[in-house]
């Protein structure tokens, strides 16, 4: 495992886990985060607020299933088990494309995320 598929497994461990501190570390000033079909978060300031709207939620898994790297791109495929602000259990899909400064040194300058709620499909509500 190189030192960039560290650095996106480390990113995907402080969303689960809430850690703000490293996210924001991790981005560049005008970072932005497009959420496909739902918003658009431009800057560190807007990042540090709507992480701290995630924080309200509580926490939630995540297992990757693929990392592709390719310069300084690259993508993140899995899914995400969690709760909702009913205490509903939820399952998403995610594919998350990532460009960072420089793979041997990265930070995040543009991130967009895919999500799919998986917990409508007949397989994940048996198992919820």
């Amino acid at each position: 495992m190189n030192e960039f598929e560290k650095f996106l497994r480390e990113i995907n461990r402080a969303f689960s886990e809430g850690d703000t501190q490293y996210l924001l570390e991790n981005v560049t000033d005008d970072f932005c985060w497009f959420i496909v079909g739902e918003k658009t978060v431009s800057g560190k300031t807007e990042f540090s607020e709507a992480l701290e709207q995630m924080r309200q939620l509580p926490p939630m898994k995540i297992e990757i299933d693929n990392i592709i790297m390719e310069g300084n791109s690259a993508s993140v495929e899995g899914k995400v088990t969690g709760k909702n602000k009913n205490g509903q259990k939820k399952h998403f899909g995610f594919c998350d494309l990532y460009r960072v400064t420089n793979p041997a040194a990265p930070k995040i300058s543009e991130m967009t995320s895919f999500v799919i709620d998986l917990s409508k499909h007949k397989l994940y509500k048996e198992s919820c």
